[in-house]
């Protein structure tokens, strides 16, 4: 009887070890996911996103694939919101497929992903700005920009240098990028002598700023800098023109966006922004890759655009330097990235995890953001 029993024990082993080597098959293709909103308010932003992002994979596939194998990219719509992010990034790596993830480029949908990050050990580069996205002190999630902390010193500097501004005042969401970047620029304006006496706070989804605008006007503010997402920063240049505030403007990235300026048209002409990319950015990479966008779809690529096509080109590349797509092996194989150009900066990933290095001071002149000036930081 023992000698039957263990002959059972023993074939049942056996029976679950062909299933797990059934289960842990050998992929024909290498998977990234990419999370972006292809429905809903900010669903321009996917189109960027996943035009970017299909360029990316055919020239990598062209030349030669990953590790001898192809790549895919796997995207997943978070409809514009951070519930939505949630169920992307669940959907994702519910697969087991999925090496890596491309995550939103806005930092509330980033943070709301973090704890599945860190419980999923799935290395995630995130697009978001947000300093509040490198104090979680998540080992698995990477900011693949500048963040604002580097931001908020470039406005701060541009007021005082080059706008020359007394009684600048600030407009910004009350989400965590915008507060959190509002705040940092007061802090360095301060620095350089300059006291903020106007801090205007609005909501996301905001239409109206014209009550808003009032304050300003009434403050006698010289200057007005904006901090939004590329919906409101249109709707903000809009409604200043129209309003008759004719005081210099420096915003945040999305005022120099393509999204921002063709719902402001004319409203947004002679607003400067402190960036991450425009289609005149003097980066070899960045020339590359509007030369190609332009050639396939006939149009301008976006902040969207670069950072997407960056996020893949970094991931690939730790994947080839790490020789594995295992979780702790790429991660730290991302963390080790440094001095890599692409088309929106040059990264090195430093001890918060923030990889981008460079900022632009950008103008927009005939419907075009055009770069002033590009700082690199060491």
């Amino acid at each position: 009887m023992k000698k039957v029993l263990a002959l059972v024990v023993c074939m049942c082993l056996l029976v679950a070890l062909l299933a797990g080597c059934a289960g842990k098959k050998e992929q024909s293709s290498i998977k990234i996911g990419v999370i972006t909103s292809l429905t809903g308010e900010r669903a321009q932003t996917g189109v960027y996103t996943k035009n970017a992002g299909l360029i990316a994979v055919d020239e990598i596939n062209k030349a030669g694939g990953v590790l001898g194998k192809k790549l895919e990219l796997v995207f997943e719509d978070d409809s514009g919101t951070d519930a939505g992010s949630v169920n992307a990034f669940n959907k994702l790596t519910s697969t087991g497929d999925i090496v890596a993830v491309v995550g939103s480029l806005y930092s509330t949908m980033d943070i709301a992903i973090s704890p599945l990050v860190q419980k999923a050990k799935v290395p995630t580069l995130v697009m978001g700005s947000s300093m509040a996205i490198s104090k979680l002190n998540n080992q698995f999630m990477f900011q693949n920009r500048a963040d604002d902390l580097m931001a908020s010193e470039l406005f701060a500097k541009a007021i005082v240098e080059t706008l020359k501004l007394k009684n600048p005042a600030v407009i910004h969401e009350s989400d965590s990028f915008g507060q959190g970047l509002a705040n940092a620029i007061e802090e360095n304006l301060a620095k350089l002598g300059v006291t903020v006496k106007t801090d205007i706070v609005y909501n996301k989804g905001e239409k109206d700023f014209t009550p808003m605008l009032s304050k300003i006007k009434d403050a006698k503010a010289d200057g007005i800098i904006g901090v939004s997402q590329q919906l409101e920063a249109g709707l903000i240049m809009k409604q200043v023109k129209s309003f008759g505030l004719n005081v210099p403007f420096l915003g945040s990235t999305s005022y120099c966006s393509q999204i921002a300026i063709d719902l402001a048209k004319d409203a947004a002409e002679g607003v400067y922004a402190i960036g991450d990319f425009a289609p005149t950015i003097p980066l070899q990479k960045g020339q590359e890759l509007v030369k190609n966008y332009r050639a396939k779809y006939n149009a301008d690529p976006d902040l969207p655009s670069a950072l997407t096509y960056d996020s893949i080109y970094n991931i690939v590349t730790a994947i080839k330097n790490a020789k594995s797509t295992e979780g702790e092996a790429l991660k730290n194989a991302i963390a080790s990235l440094k001095n890599i150009e692409g088309s929106a900066s040059i990264y090195t990933f430093d001890e918060r995890r923030v990889g981008g290095k460079t900022g632009l001071l950008v103008q927009n002149k005939a419907g075009i953001p055009t770069v002033i000036k590009m700082i690199k930081k060491d």
